[in-house]
């Protein structure tokens, strides 16, 4: 299993957002429940949504992050960015020659 980034963008807020917003939550519980989503938060930015992943392959991890219901929302769009995790909570390699 590969880690993955998912930053989820709604270019503008339409009225349909809020519609969108319950099943979002149910399909955002589902994966966290799975397993396949770590960690999920909105941004600052109020359009502005970031998922910590967990997927074997690229295809699989932009797969799950489309389903995201609000991808519906006009102006939506999501990048999904393969992380090569090497630290995470002060453990793990700090170490150039590792890396």
């Amino acid at each position: 299993m590969n880690w993955y980034l998912a930053i989820r963008r709604m270019t503008e807020r339409s009225a349909s957002w809020r519609d969108l917003l319950p099943a979002h939550l149910a399909w955002l519980k589902d994966r966290h429940d799975t397993g396949t989503i770590i960690m999920s938060g909105p941004g600052t930015e109020p359009n502005l949504g970031i998922y910590i992943m967990r997927a074997p392959g690229i295809a699989e991890a932009t797969r799950i992050a489309q389903a995201d219901p609000l991808l519906q929302s006009p102006g939506s769009t999501v990048e999904v960015i393969e992380w090569q995790l090497h630290q995470i909570m002060g453990i793990g390699a700090f170490d150039p020659g590792v890396l």
